[in-house]
């Protein structure tokens, strides 16, 4: 296989993968406050049951002792899924904003919408706190994700 025959495969992978991101928002799935907690707590559950491999992989690729990568990685990444989780019943309710002149006497509200599918590309000196701590914004916000890792 030639590079452009295998460039061309990978941009194909990438825009299959982009595809069902996208369509699997366009489905509404994603919309509801509660299977927003639901997947949040998971992907929380997810994380804690994996935690000692997790930590493994972050020495075996970065170097970082387990204590360095509880501090720098898993500790913020915790805190944001529990802060998430806490208050994003609240932070998605719509909120009442004063009313321009021209627009009396009627109300507005600022509502808080998911956009689509979003990106997160990775890094490699943080790879779970620059990369999934972004990846918990967006599904807190009801978007879909494609997350690119740092190679």
């Amino acid at each position: 296989m030639n590079a452009q025959t295998e460039f061309t495969a990978v941009e194909d992978e990438i825009r299959s993968i982009v595809d069902k991101q996208k369509a699997y928002f366009r489905s509404k799935v994603t919309l509801p406050i509660e299977f927003r907690l639901e997947q949040l707590k998971k992907f929380e559950g997810l994380l804690r049951a994996h935690e000692p491999e997790l930590y493994d992989a972050i020495y075996n690729d970065c170097g970082k002792s387990k204590h360095h990568t509880q501090l720098t990685e898993m500790f913020p990444l915790f805190e944001e899924l529990e802060l998430a989780i806490k208050h994003l019943k609240h932070w998605a309710k719509p909120r009442k904003v004063s009313t321009n002149l021209l627009n009396q006497p009627g109300k507005s509200y600022i509502v808080a919408e998911p956009l689509g599918t979003t990106l997160v590309i990775g890094a490699w000196n943080f790879p779970f706190n620059l990369s999934l701590i972004p990846v918990v914004g967006s599904m807190m916000a009801g978007n879909t994700t494609v997350l690119k890792p740092s190679v």
